[in-house]
């Protein structure tokens, strides 16, 4: 499916190779990602915080955009993990 938003387009993919990475220096926890993120993939923590939930990110990078302290960078997904 394609997301639309501020003149860009986001491609809702689940396989996806990428993921949001918030750096906790630069979050003022304003909310905005949680917010725009149409997956619920960013969730509040307790410890005052936001989290990326991995089951439910799709690497869309639509909190990357909204962010307005550029706190959130899209990072690639490396490895595979092999269960024995």
């Amino acid at each position: 499916m394609l997301i639309h938003f501020d003149n860009h387009h986001y491609w809702e993919n689940p396989i996806n190779a990428h993921r949001p990475l918030i750096h906790f220096e630069l979050c003022q926890k304003c909310g905005t990602c949680a917010e725009f993120c149409q997956r619920h993939a960013i969730i509040f923590m307790d410890h005052g915080g936001f989290e990326v939930h991995p089951d439910h990110c799709i690497g869309c990078g639509m909190c990357v955009h909204v962010c307005p302290n550029h706190a959130i960078e899209l990072v690639e997904i490396g490895g595979i993990a092999v269960l024995a």
